[in-house]
């Protein structure tokens, strides 16, 4: 790598970090209506970090005086997808917790780990031996085995791994789009998150290739692969600046310029104020009646959370169907029908009937639920079990 490539190599790998950093700072500490799918995204850019010093401190030439950091995270860099499809996931469903079953998915994390205790286990020269021969040369690190496996597979496997964790993440948003109603930004943001890691892993790929399939001297090939590698780092710190100017994604509150402002909403407000002066948004209405469950009384209504919102009721209904075009009933039957499609997919039809769930959900009777989810799904209750039952059939086949 020449100079001129070096130091445009070390200024995106620090700003990466830094703002990495920054970011996770943010995700971790500030107050969020999302603070669980926000520790998922810390979780994942922790690691990008990580493996972003490594590349650093790689390529700078200072592999030697840390030589004792090089692969110890090679395990966790499985688990970026996989937080990043959680992420996504939590961030569209309240009551999401990872657990059970979820954990396989961390699967390849754990067998990345036993695949590495040979290496673990090298003594200090032999790993400086190790790492001094693949910086010399990094076309022989296909052919080095570390582990108990060579490490070529690892090469292939990693990337293949993130892109079908991305395309499954975009696939879930797609999906998602029938009981959500989140804000367009937000929607943009999340299929932006999924489509940059899904960038990152492409060009990873590419230069798996490069290193793997051209007959070229290391020089010509870090030259050729400098691309893919630029675009990779560049997309990851985009998101961080995204997201360090765009806090209202952290803390789940839009503000919006003008005389148009956002209010946090608190349980004990119960003074009321203008649809002028504080237009709360759908998102955060819809949360704060999904994270304090008023959903669950079939008997609430719209002045009811006017008073929870600090609103009188009148400001409340010009607040639904001026500022935000939709009926109280619609809102609320949309949470409903969101929270019983959760709870159909977790499989609490199994020990509760259909008609049950529809009461949990807050619906008075059987008929306006089966109404209230044809309307919102296209389908009935039954449609949509035998579809999830179909699709659960096709992916253990």
């Amino acid at each position: 790598m020449g100079e001129q490539g070096l130091s445009v190599f070390v200024l995106i790998c620090t700003g990466v970090i830094f703002y990495g950093l920054v970011v996770i700072f943010m995700l971790l500490f500030k107050k969020s209506s999302h603070r669980y799918s926000n520790r998922l995204l810390a979780a994942a850019l922790a690691i990008v970090s990580w493996y972003t010093l490594t590349c650093l401190l790689f390529f700078s030439d200072q592999y030697l005086d840390f030589y004792g950091i090089f692969r110890i995270g090679v395990p966790l860099y499985y688990a970026i997808p996989v937080l990043i499809f959680f992420y996504v996931r939590s961030f569209n469903e309240p009551n999401f917790k990872i657990g059970g079953l979820k954990l396989i998915h961390f699967l390849p994390v754990l067998l990345s780990a036993i695949d590495l205790i040979p290496y673990y286990t090298l003594d200090n020269e032999t790993k400086k031996e190790l790492i001094e021969l693949a910086a010399k040369d990094m076309k022989i690190i296909p052919a080095l085995r570390t582990g108990f496996l060579p490490d070529y597979i690892n090469i292939w496997i990693r990337p293949i791994h993130g892109m079908f964790y991305m395309l499954l993440s975009m696939i879930y948003l797609y999906q998602s789009n029938v009981f959500t109603n989140h804000p367009k930004s937000i929607r943009i943001w999340q299929y932006s998150v999924a489509g940059f890691f899904l960038l990152i892993y492409t060009c990873m790929l590419i230069v798996n290739f490069i290193w793997n399939y051209l007959p070229y001297p290391s020089d010509y090939l870090l030259n050729f692969s400098l691309g893919p590698f630029f675009i990779g780092l560049a997309a990851i710190i985009f998101l961080h600046i995204f997201l360090f100017f765009n806090g209202y994604i952290i803390s789940g509150v839009k503000t919006e310029v003008g005389s148009v402002q956002t209010a946090k909403i608190e349980n004990h407000v119960h003074v009321k104020r203008s649809v002028k002066h504080v237009p709360f948004s759908l998102h955060e209405i819809e949360n704060y009646i999904t994270e304090n469950k008023l959903f669950k009384d079939a008997k609430l209504t719209a002045p009811d959370v006017a008073v929870k919102l600090g609103l009188s009721p009148h400001a409340f209904s010009n607040l639904l169907n001026v500022e935000h075009d939709i009926r109280f009933t619609d809102l609320i039957n949309g949470i409903r029908i969101k929270y019983a499609i959760l709870e159909l997919q977790n499989g609490k039809n199994e020990n509760m009937s259909i008609e049950g769930i529809a009461v949990e959900s807050g619906f008075a009777s059987r008929s306006a639920f089966y109404t209230s989810f044809k309307k919102i799904t296209g389908q009935t209750p039954s449609q949509f079990l035998q579809k999830e039952t179909l699709g659960d059939e096709n992916e253990k086949t």
